[in-house]
């Protein structure tokens, strides 16, 4: 059975880890695994704070990683005094960082083990040495809590970088050319990220900000929209409730009565109820010609939402490569099953079936989708209650096309 101990070092508050020993392997150098962190700090839920450092720090936390590479190389050849002498000069890059002053002492030990575990669990996947269950354990608190002067993302960056230099070691060692260059590409990727400059993590930001503002004047705020055709839509259920003549009627519907003044076109079905509007049309027509509107509009801008969303990213990982029949399906299922969805709107999105989809450009992107509603003959006569039952074209089948808006390049 495996066992390892840290044990108090006479310098102060250095620790080290017994000599990891497993079917004869051990590491070397009379130090073994050396951490430095003198406290013990609580996790805590902090938030994020920054995300890039001044170069000079960046500088440090390399060299760091530089001399946890020879503390992989001195271990993979067995020279127990060169692995002393990478802990004595990490020892020395521990001070550079202090002296640095971006982070407190705490913090700056943090690092120092967290380089050093890093090395620990690489060296025994590589030569398979007992204690990897050990150092990982080691590894998990040491990177605990995340300072207060850098965020989690930026904190995981640093570990993954240490990570990538002590494999890169190992590769240099072993003379694996393959290995050498997909490490040296993640190493130096990595470190690109770590030294970004602070001005161009602040214009990446305000890109972000700028994006998000652009989405809203380029019309891309489909949850406004929907909520405002559900809006009116619900006023004109709450108008067709109330008896005509009235004066709850102009006291609750002034969204939609200008909705209703405005110049509708009159084949939308939409005004003409007796209550408001322009004209006299068919009280029940009215009544089903808004649910489908309703309906209509919810699978549309629900569909460009998810569509533009899934494309940058933002809806999810397992969303990203969602075809137009999968968003048509979830957007109808989402709607389907809440229960306070009203029933005009159920009896609308239920028969709609998925037809095709509409794809342009040459890397075929989703353009859109054409789906079917099959009518009346599908049990969708207007709303339930007796309201409905219309003998007009919006009873009928019928074809519909939805056009996503432009989605690329954002």
């Amino acid at each position: 059975v495996l066992q390892m101990w840290c044990g108090q070092m006479p310098r102060g508050g250095e620790k080290s880890t017994e000599r990891a020993q497993h079917a004869g392997k051990k590491f070397v150098g009379k130090n073994g695994v050396l951490l430095r962190r003198e406290e013990d700090f609580s996790s805590g839920g902090k938030t994020a704070a920054l995300d890039v450092v001044p170069a000079e720090t960046v500088r440090c936390l390399r060299a760091l990683a530089e001399e946890a590479q020879e503390w992989v190389r001195a271990q993979i050849v067995g020279n127990a005094d060169a692995a002393d002498s990478s802990c004595a000069r990490m020892g020395h890059c521990l001070q550079d960082l202090l002296h640095q002053g971006t982070l407190g002492k705490g913090p700056c030990q943090q690092l120092h083990d967290i380089a050093m575990l890093s090395a620990a669990v690489t060296v025994c996947d590589s030569l398979e040495i007992g204690g990897r269950k050990e150092c990982f354990q080691a590894l998990v608190a040491a990177r605990q809590p995340v300072p207060e002067e850098v965020s989690t993302s930026f904190w995981s960056s640093i570990e993954r970088f240490f990570f990538a230099s002590a494999r890169l070691a190992v590769a240099l060692s072993k003379g694996d050319h393959d290995s050498i260059g997909k490490e040296r590409q993640c190493f130096d990727h990595i470190f690109e990220t770590l030294q970004k400059p602070v001005k161009e993590a602040v214009e990446e930001g305000v890109a972000e900000i700028v994006e998000d503002m652009e989405d809203l004047v380029h019309g891309h705020d489909q949850d406004a929209y929907r909520a405002y055709v559900l809006r009116l839509w619900e006023e004109f259920r709450k108008q067709v409730a109330v008896p005509k003549g009235s004066a709850t009627i102009q006291k609750s519907s002034t969204m939609l009565s200008a909705f209703q003044e405005a110049d509708i076109p009159a084949c939308f079905g939409l005004v003409g109820h007796g209550h408001q509007g322009c004209g006299t049309g068919d009280g029940n027509s009215v009544s089903a010609a808004w649910a489908r509107f309703a309906g209509i509009s919810v699978l549309c801008l629900d569909f460009n939402r998810d569509v533009r969303l899934a494309h940058k990213g933002d809806l999810g990982v397992d969303k990203q490569g969602w075809s137009a029949k999968q968003h048509f399906e979830a957007i109808k299922a989402k709607w389907l099953r809440q229960e306070t969805v009203a029933a005009e709107l159920r009896g609308f999105l239920e028969p709609l079936q998925f037809v095709q989809t509409l794809t342009r450009y040459k890397d075929m992107a989703i353009s859109g989708l054409v789906a079917y509603h099959p009518g009346r003959t599908a049990g969708y006569s207007g709303p339930h209650g007796g309201s409905g039952g219309s003998t007009d074209h919006h009873g009928g089948p019928e074809l519909h096309v939805i056009i996503q808006g432009s989605y690329l390049g954002m």
